[in-house]
């Protein structure tokens, strides 16, 4: 479910991370977000 709701500015590319909100717990947290992916990703979403 959490990453269902993840919205674009719950990326953050130049810090390479990704904000995921009310995750379990109820909590904010961060994780990286792979280097792998970012030149695909930034690709979809523009």
């Amino acid at each position: 479910m959490e990453c269902a709701r993840l919205r674009i500015k719950d990326v953050d590319f130049e810090l390479c991370q990704i904000t995921v909100r009310d995750g379990k717990g109820e909590k904010d947290r961060r994780t990286l977000l792979p280097a792998s992916i970012i030149e695909d990703l930034q690709h979809h979403l523009t």
